[in-house]
């Protein structure tokens, strides 16, 4: 495979991501915002989680390293959060976390709008 075979490869991936990305996000404000109302019911969370640990896992293969790094933290905290080692997390430290991963999904994709505006 040629390196402009590959780099179409690579941004054919990166589009599908974006366009998964884009839904995630919307979502994701969604059950950052229904998640503190529902004591004792963390099933927003959860799905959060689940969201955070799905684009962290790919975020830094398709150029968005920095969404990676808010994806994964948020993922780990909020495990930590859900888990018996809840102690060490505070509802402070989820929402913090919850807020930089959505600010990251936000910039990426400001960031693919600006390269490409037929995504808006």
């Amino acid at each position: 495979m040629g390196e402009t075979e590959f780099k179409n490869v690579i941004g054919r991936i990166r589009g599908k991501f974006l366009v998964r990305l884009a839904r995630q996000y919307e979502r994701s404000q969604d059950l950052a915002q229904d998640w503190p109302r529902r004591e004792g019911s963390f099933e927003s969370l959860e799905e959060l989680c689940e969201i955070a640990h799905k684009v962290a896992g790919l975020a830094k293969s398709v150029g968005f390293s920095d969404l990676g790094l808010a994806a994964f933290v948020a993922d780990s905290t909020i495990r930590k959060w859900l888990g018996e080692q809840n102690a060490e997390v505070s509802e402070a430290d989820v929402t913090a976390v919850i807020d930089e991963f959505l600010a990251g999904c936000s910039r990426a994709l400001d960031s693919d709008r600006e390269i490409d505006p037929s995504r808006s």
